[in-house]
């Protein structure tokens, strides 16, 4: 079964604040191109659902293009975190992920189209979690902001 993680692209897609929104403006109409529509997409790279690659953390990390798709289609283990305020190593504590090559992070973070006021802060901990778990797994992660069923 594949679930869709995805958040929809529209104007009223939530933006990390300062960045920039999501827009589209339609270029040419078919009418005007006789064949085609033709447009044109504005937005961030940290726009609704996306992956962070290892370069945003590290300037010598892997950019998006250099990581295998492989990584981003199969299985995955979610981890419902949605009552957590920050996001800590603790909650993976009794998960066998030895087996493991994907894991998705339900939070809700978003539950609306509004940036939330308080942000689940596992960006803040995530350094030393993230060490210690790709020394002992093999697994990667991605903080879903939505899981839909």
């Amino acid at each position: 079964m594949i679930y869709d993680i995805s958040r929809l692209l529209n104007a009223n897609t939530p933006t990390w604040p300062g960045d920039t929104p999501f827009s589209y403006n339609l270029t040419w109409s078919q009418e005007e191109t006789g064949s085609v529509n033709v447009g044109q997409i504005t937005t961030s790279c940290h726009t609704a659902t996306h992956v962070d690659a290892p370069f945003h953390f590290k300037d010598s990390g892997m950019t998006i293009e250099q990581l295998p798709l492989e990584l981003f289609v199969g299985d995955a283990l979610v981890v419902d975190v949605t009552t957590k305020g920050e996001i800590t190593p603790k909650d993976f504590d009794g998960l066998d992920l030895s087996e493991v090559r994907r894991v998705l992070l339900k939070t809700e973070t978003w539950t609306d189209d509004v940036f939330p006021e308080k942000f689940q802060s596992f960006i803040l901990t995530s350094d030393l979690f993230l060490k210690t778990w790709h020394r002992t797994s093999r697994c990667g992660f991605t903080v879903s902001r939505s899981v839909r069923q």
